[in-house]
């Protein structure tokens, strides 16, 4: 492969660009709308609505997230660093939001704190120790597979593996 040509930057036309920056100005819009329906259903929650009640009203429905840490993916959200910081720094019945996200934003409720447990820690400390090791020495042990085959140029056809698991799938 090689450069060909060299273009010199310009602005490209309207015509161009102007399904992409409609879409743009329209996604740009619906979050606008979801954050004023969230801050006004933050009002109401705060007024003393229920946050099921809040979420029928919007037309969806409320869901728990699970246990969160700091970068623990949220279903259904993926991983929302400013959602998560703010309910581990909130107390318990505080409401948090609205956040934007990728999917568009969220209100949230602290449910539940759970803290530290020294004692189950120290019972648990040496299983830990040894998962924590054995995942490591997965990720390195691939890491060096990896990098000797790239060395080596080693390459698996995947019409290869195909025929392969085919036939394991005959036997």
């Amino acid at each position: 492969m090689r450069l060909a040509q060299v273009k010199a930057p310009r602005l490209p036309p309207l015509s161009e660009v102007e399904s992409k920056v409609r879409r743009e100005v329209e996604r740009d819009r619906e979050e606008k709308l979801a954050q004023e329906k969230l801050a006004q259903a933050k009002k109401a929650i705060e007024g003393g609505q229920s946050l099921d009640d809040a979420a029928k009203e919007l037309g969806v429905q409320a869901t728990e997230s699970g246990e969160l840490g700091t970068n623990t993916p949220i279903q259904g959200l993926g991983v929302v660093p400013d959602l998560n910081k703010a309910a581990l720094a909130a107390s318990t019945g505080d409401l948090i939001g609205p956040v934007g996200t990728t999917q568009g934003a969220v209100l949230a409720q602290v449910t539940e704190h759970k803290g530290f447990d020294a004692t189950e820690f120290a019972k648990r400390k040496d299983q830990i120790r040894e998962q924590v090791s054995q995942q490591r020495t997965s990720r390195l042990l691939s890491s060096l597979i990896q990098e000797r085959r790239r060395q080596e140029g080693v390459w698996y056809s995947d019409a290869l593996v195909e025929q392969l698991n085919a036939s394991n799938k005959k036997s």
